[in-house]
């Protein structure tokens, strides 16, 4: 059996309305209502905007999560919406904006059908378990599948569960599974396909 790696968004799944910060005029329209003025709107947008610059300044961690974003966000001026509420519906529009791409499922279907595993990369910070069941949601997702999320990598869960898939691969002999985790993680490319090979330890073939 061998492993295949898929970055999860602009390769498994593209956003319907393009740019990711369409996202936040989206928002702005869900939170503050048609009837608002462009010049709040564009106010509100730039606030989620500055919240993430402010994060990615102030994190001692190499990726930061959605939750970190909204602890650098103030929109009291704007709305009297809780940032947890707001956090809410942001994730309701990656839900509604995050489109399959097909030829991408297609692929991952017929792995599957070869009996092959698929690990899914996301650099971003939406949480893992709105990835995951996106991914089950779109038919992505089976069982010998895994999901690494670099803004979780420092959380204690996410660690345990690591460790115990690589001393896992390790025992398997996936060697070069964990090895092409790491670069994905670190170096986090785009458009590459990476194989390793060792004597007598299985491939795997990395998209991201």
């Amino acid at each position: 059996m061998r492993y295949y790696s898929f970055d999860l968004f602009d390769t498994c799944f593209v956003r319907a309305c393009g740019d990711p910060k369409n996202i936040f005029d989206l928002l702005a329209y869900r939170i503050l209502g048609d009837d608002s003025s462009d010049s709040v709107r564009y106010d509100f947008s730039q606030i989620r905007i500055e919240g993430e610059k402010k994060a990615r300044k102030l994190s001692n961690k190499k990726e930061i999560s959605l939750d970190d974003i909204y602890m650098n966000c103030d929109f009291s001026g704007l709305t009297s919406l809780s940032n947890k509420k707001i956090l809410m519906a942001e994730m309701e529009i990656e839900k509604e904006q995050l489109v399959p791409v097909y030829s991408i499922w297609k692929k991952i279907r017929e792995l599957h059908q070869e009996g092959h595993g698929i690990y899914y990369i996301s650099d971003m910070y939406l949480p893992y378990e709105f990835l995951l069941n996106l991914l089950k949601e779109y038919d992505f997702w089976k069982d010998k599948d895994s999901l690494y999320v670099s803004s979780a990598c420092l959380q204690g869960l996410f660690m345990r569960r690591l460790l115990v898939r690589i001393i896992y691969h390790i025992k398997s002999g996936y060697i070069g599974v964990i090895i092409s985790i790491v670069i994905i993680l670190f170096l986090k490319r785009k458009v590459f396909m990476l194989r390793l090979f060792s004597i007598n330890i299985p491939f795997m073939n990395t998209i991201c």
